[in-house]
């Protein structure tokens, strides 16, 4: 028992030079390594070192713990391979200091101290403290293959890069700080990765911040957004000024478009207050009967409305109908009218054509002073009955002209023959010729007083159905009128000198 005694041992941090350091550990005389016990408790067994001299973690139910290096001459190493024996990582020298490897000038650093006689189970202790490093770097590994976005791990792997290489541990610290190296590397790789990705994004919202394209771009913008969210960090070197280079262009973008739709609701508004203005106008017009004015004055009001512009969403109906209603009104009003003139001219019709009935009873009558005074009757009362629906008015007016034609043409033919039988044939050649004058005059006044009517129902035409062929075919009558008018008028001033020259003669 005593020997057994003698080769247990406890394991310090280094110590001062007044004062021993911290208990981290017991050995006892069977090789098994233990944390420092508590104040109730025995420390818990990490591992062992067997009889072969091999550092083993803990045992489990069914198994043997896994070798995790060997002593050799109090010494630790790593397990040997088939052809090369293992790196010597540590020993304990002969004050019981364990201390990691010499170098080729100088003393290892002490990492710890042993108190007591048990040297292999402090060389184990501090090999399988070193594998609890090992345990953590394996576990952070593990953890970082499960995660796409490896930039969290960062901070932890330069921690450890920091205090790794001071650890008081034994073992392979280079090859565990090259692989805590690859894994600072990998994040900085993807942290660099998400920088050249996160300018990338700035390009494009630097270019899309000038556009005027306010919803597309708005969303293009917002998807840049969530892609910046998604990405994830970057150096932090480079942080601040890749998020203000972002950020500046998105505001750039918003605070241009809100100064648009700032200054598009004010014209919105002016534009409202126009349009109020324009259903003032138009129902002021509503309840005129001055058709033609009031129908152009309505079709000005119109145009306007159309060149003003849009007027706030919330207003825009309101205001539309108000003007719409207004419009209604006349155009409703002013067709009640016209169609009460449609029906005042079918009985003109009825009425004209029966004095064409009659004038063409009287066209074959030779009894000329009484058939020509009933004529300038039927002459008068067509005067006074008033116009008819258009499309008729020319085939009845030239009904009715030919019948009185018929006559006088007959008349004239006889008074020409009779010319020669002295100064009463002469007189009536003369009546003749003042009748036709005075017929033409009137012919003539009837052709102008069409043309006038032509000409403003070409004013008054509305948009739609038929408007175009009816202006067509009344711009063709006005051309062949005013033709008609002109041939007409020559012929006047010929039958004018002609009575200026019988009057003449019979004076």
């Amino acid at each position: 028992m005593a020997d057994e005694k003698k080769k247990e041992a406890d394991f310090h941090a280094p110590g001062g030079v007044f004062f021993d350091g911290d208990t981290l550990g017991h050995g006892n005389a069977e090789g098994r390594i233990r944390k420092r016990d508590g104040v109730f408790f025995r420390g818990e067994e990490i591992g062992s070192v067997d009889e072969n001299d091999q550092i083993r973690r803990k045992d489990g139910i069914f198994f043997r713990g896994e070798v995790v290096g060997q002593v050799k001459e109090q010494r630790a190493h790593a397990k040997d391979g088939v052809f090369f024996s293992g790196e010597e990582w540590g020993y304990v020298d002969d004050r019981g200091n364990i201390r990691q490897r010499d170098g080729v000038f100088f003393r290892g650093r002490i990492i710890g101290e042993m108190k007591g006689n048990n040297p292999k189970a402090a060389l184990g202790y501090f090999v399988l403290r070193f594998q609890g490093i090992v345990d953590k770097v394996n576990a952070l590994e593990q953890e970082m293959k499960g995660e796409e976005s490896k930039a969290r791990f960062l901070g932890r792997i330069q921690s450890m890069l920091k205090w790794v290489p001071e650890a008081e541990a034994l073992g392979d610290f280079e090859s565990l700080i090259r692989r805590l190296q690859g894994l600072e590397k990998t994040v900085l790789h993807q942290l660099e990765e998400n920088l050249q990705h996160k300018r990338a994004l700035c390009a494009k919202a630097e270019t899309l911040s000038t556009s005027s394209d306010w919803k597309a771009t708005g969303e293009a913008i917002k998807a840049l957004q969530a892609e910046w969210k998604a990405i994830g960090p970057v150096p932090k070197a480079d942080a601040e000024v890749v998020w203000e280079r972002f950020r500046k262009a998105v505001d750039r973008f918003f605070e241009r478009r809100e100064a648009h739709f700032k200054e598009r609701d004010q014209q919105q508004h002016e534009n409202l207050h126009q349009k109020e203005h324009l259903c003032a106008k138009a129902e002021a017009l509503s309840s005129s009967t001055d058709w033609k004015s009031a129908g152009e004055a309505m079709k000005a009001l119109q145009d306007q409305w159309k060149a003003i512009g849009p007027v706030p969403k919330d207003k825009a109906d309101a205001v539309w109908h108000r003007f719409r209603a207004a419009a209604d009104r006349f155009y409703s009003r002013r067709q009640s009218h016209f169609e009460q003139l449609q029906k005042g001219q079918e009985e003109n019709l009825r009425r004209k054509e029966r004095l064409c009935e009659k004038a063409e009873a009287l066209s074959s009558s030779t009894d000329w002073k009484s058939t020509g005074d009933a004529l300038k009757a039927l002459q008068a009362e067509w005067k006074s009955v008033g116009p008819v629906p258009r499309e008729r008015g020319d085939a009845l007016w030239t009904r009715f002209r030919s019948a009185q034609d018929r006559f006088y043409d007959r008349r004239s033919t006889y008074f020409e023959q009779r010319k020669a039988e002295g100064q009463s044939r002469m007189r009536e050649a003369l009546d003749n010729k003042r009748e036709q004058v005075a017929r033409l005059r009137e012919s003539i006044s009837h052709d102008e007083e069409n043309v006038s009517r032509w000409r403003s129902t070409i004013y008054n035409l509305r948009s739609g159905g038929r408007a175009d062929e009816i202006r067509s075919s009344l711009e063709s009558k006005i051309y062949d009128v005013e033709s008609k008018i002109s041939s007409k008028r020559s012929r006047l001033h010929e039958l004018e000198a002609a009575i200026m020259d019988i009057r003449a003669k019979l004076s």
